[in-house]
């Protein structure tokens, strides 16, 4: 299995202009406003009011299994906190099986 996992190698010209940024918040806060963005991992939509509040995206895309025992109630918590949003079209809910990009 370990052999037949991709892997990419960087060099320094890869890293050179790299920050180091402190908390997932924080990287928020330096993207620009409006756009298109893509949460995976979602799970109840805690960091999905976060992304909502600091940068204000045209649409966002909410991509998880949510198929597991634990996380089911998730999705039906997220469908009542952004129905407006998901009648609007600016929130699109993704929901994978196995791959990620599979929706059901």
């Amino acid at each position: 299995m370990k052999r037949s996992m991709p892997q990419a190698f960087l060099d320094e010209r890869n890293t050179e202009n790299c920050r180091i940024i402190p908390t997932r918040e924080a990287l928020l806060d330096r993207l620009p406003k409006g756009g298109v963005v893509a949460e995976i991992g979602v799970a109840f939509g805690d960091f999905t009011r976060d992304i909502l509040n600091r940068v204000s995206p045209d649409r966002i895309y909410l991509m998880d299994m949510w198929s597991s025992q634990r996380y089911e109630k998730g999705l039906e918590e997220i469908k009542s906190a952004f129905a407006e949003l998901i009648a609007e079209g600016k929130l699109v809910i993704d929901r994978t099986e196995n791959d990620i990009g599979t929706s059901s």
